[in-house]
């Protein structure tokens, strides 16, 4: 059973969803295979940064009341994952719920109830 929200403030999207960020985890050999190739690429570029490190990483909306994961989108650089969670997160203070879920894919079954009370930093989180 779905209840649309009756004001700004309680259809904003992140009263039912959040975002949490990962990163792939390096251990062991693919650790020094990174390693070695950062230090190559820094020498390469004569240390002036020109090429950014690919370091993969997820985001994932999940539902607020349950954690489940609605959707991940994966990025290789950590520049852009972070550049897209920040606007997501944005989206999901300021923007209608319908709405963020027509964009990103979410089915509309998801948004029940009248959603929970949100601190924005507490949007986003990240995870291990």
């Amino acid at each position: 059973m779905t209840q649309e929200p009756t004001g700004p403030d309680e259809a904003s999207a992140g009263r039912w969803f959040a975002i949490q960020i990962s990163y792939a985890r390096f251990t062991g050999w693919r650790r020094v295979t990174f390693a070695v190739r950062s230090l190559f690429a820094f020498v390469i570029s004569l240390g002036l940064g020109v090429d950014e490190f690919q370091h993969p990483g997820t985001i994932r909306i999940v539902r607020r009341r349950d954690g489940l994961v609605l959707t991940e989108i994966d990025h290789h650089l950590p520049s852009e994952l972070e550049a897209h969670a920040g606007s997501l997160r944005e989206r999901l203070v300021s923007e209608d719920v319908a709405e963020f879920c027509r964009d990103l894919g979410i089915s509309p079954e998801h948004v029940t109830g009248a959603g929970e009370d949100f601190v924005e930093s507490e949007l986003l989180s990240r995870t291990r």
